[in-house]
C-alpha cells in the first residue's frame, strides 16, 4: 500500500489546514533484515580504554551492535532511526498528498498504513497505529494582504509565555521552547524563491508529554479518532493563547518622545514582556526608535527607568536585530496586522 506520488508542489489551496509533520516512537518492533539499514558503530569516548558496544536489536537471532541505525526513503518522505531507546519514525503526511496538508482522519490513517507497509518492505515490522506520538506539527496557510516579509515589524511585537527561543528571519520568525514552538514563514518562497503573500503559521507540539496534554491522546491511532473540527479547534486555541496573546485594549498610537519614558515605566512595572508591548504601541522596532528620537535616546531612556547598562544594551541589541531582519523601515499599523493574523488563523 506504499503510496508513491512525486507530484511537484505547485498550486495549492491557500486556505488549507492540516498536519505538517508527525514523529512516532515505539519499543515494540522487529527487525527482519538489516540490508537497508545504515549501522553506525560505537566510538571510543574520551577517557575510555576500549570501545563499549551498544546492543541495538536482535535480527534473525543475531545481535546487532552500534550507536544507532537509520534509513531514509529515496523520496525522503520517511525517516527511520533506531537506537537503544527504540524505533523512531518521522513522516510528513502532505508529501503523500500532492504536497497538500492533510486533516482528514481516514486519509491520515491510510498514510500511516502506507508508512507501515514501506517499513515492512525494507525489513522492519511495527504497528504504526499503536506507536507513541512524540511530535505533531499543525499548520495553516493563508493568503495575506501584503507580502509575508512585510509583517516582520508585527512579528517583533509577539511574545509567548515561557518562551526560551526566539529567532527572526527575512521572511518569518519562530518563538517557543523545548515543549512547543510557533513558526511563521513565506510558504511559497520555499519552492520558487520568490516573495509571496502566502503565510504558513505552524504550532508544533514537540514532546510526547505536550502532545498528550494538547490533544488528549498518546498514539497515532488515538490521534486518528479526532475529527477535523477537533484538530482545527485545538490549533485555533493554541495559536491564540500561545502567540497572539497581547492585550486587546492596547491601541497603537504615534507616541511623542516625551511619553516614551512614562510608557516604558508603566509597562515595565506590570508586564515582563514590556518591550514587546511598547513596540506594539509604537509600531514595531522602528517605531519605538523613531518615537524615542533615535537609538541613543532609547538607550538613555532604558537606563533612566532603572535598567542596568547590561540589560539596556541587551534590549537595544535585540531591537537592532529586529530592524536588521526587516526589509522595510516603514512604520505601519501593527494592530491591523495582528487583527488580520488573528482573523485568518484563529477563525
Amino acid at each position: 500500500m506504499y503510496i508513491n506520488n512525486n507530484s511537484a508542489y505547485s498550486d495549492y489551496d491557500t486556505h488549507s489546514f492540516g498536519i505538517d509533520k508527525i514523529h512516532l516512537h515505539t519499543t515494540d518492533y522487529e527487525v527482519l533484515n538489516t540490508l537497508q539499514l545504515e549501522i553506525v558503530p560505537n566510538k571510543k569516548r574520551q577517557g575510555q580504554k576500549a570501545i563499549e558496544n551498544t546492543l541495538l536489536f536482535t535480527s534473525n537471532n543475531e545481535r546487532v551492535w552500534g550507536s544507532k541505525a537509520f534509513h531514509n526513503s529515496r523520496d525522503n518522505r520517511i525517516q527511520l532511526s533506531l537506537n537503544r531507546y527504540g524505533a523512531f519514525v518521522v513522516f510528513n503526511p502532505s508529501k503523500f498528498n500532492d504536497n497538500k496538508l492533510v486533516s482528514d482522519s481516514s486519509k491520515l490513517n491510510d498514510i500511516g498504513l502506507s508508512v507501515e507497509d514501506y517499513l515492512a518492505s525494507m525489513g522492519l515490522r511495527m504497528d504504526i497505529g499503536k506507536s507513541s506520538l512524540s511530535r505533531v506539527d499543525l499548520a495553516k496557510d493563508r493568503r495575506m494582504n501584503k507580502l509575508v516579509r512585510d509583517y516582520n515589524n508585527t512579528f517583533e511585537t509577539l511574545s509567548m509565555k515561557r518562551a526560551t527561543k526566539q529567532k527572526f528571519y527575512p521572511t518569518g520568525f519562530m518563538i517557543g521552547n523545548n515543549q512547543r514552538m510557533n513558526v511563521a514563514y513565506d510558504r511559497e518562497k520555499l519552492s520558487n524563491k520568490t516573495d509571496s503573500r502566502i503565510m504558513r503559521l505552524e504550532h508544533q507540539s514537540k514532546t510526547s508529554k505536550e502532545v498528550s496534554r494538547v490533544f488528549g491522546v498518546k498514539t497515532l491511532q488515538g490521534f486518528n479518532s479526532l475529527s477535523e473540527g477537533d484538530i482545527k479547534a485545538i490549533y485555533n486555541v493554541k495559536v491564540l493563547d500561545n502567540l497572539i496573546n497581547v492585550n486587546n485594549d492596547i491601541i497603537p498610537i504615534d507616541t511623542p518622545i516625551t511619553n516614551v519614558a512614562s510608557l516604558l515605566t508603566e509597562l515595565k512595572d506590570s508586564d515582563r514582556f514590556f518591550m514587546q508591548k511598547a513596540m506594539l504601541i509604537c509600531g514595531g522596532a522602528t517605531g519605538i526608535v523613531e518615537s524615542s528620537g533615535g537609538i541613543d535616546n532609547l538607550r538613555s531612556i532604558l537606563k533612566n527607568i532603572g535598567l542596568s547598562r547590561q540589560a539596556a544594551s541587551k534590549q537595544i541589541q535585540q531591537i537592532q536585530s529586529y530592524i536588521k531582519a526587516a526589509p522595510s523601515f516603514l512604520k505601519h499599523s501593527v494592530k491591523d496586522d495582528l487583527e488580520e493574523i488573528r482573523t485568518k488563523f484563529t477563525a
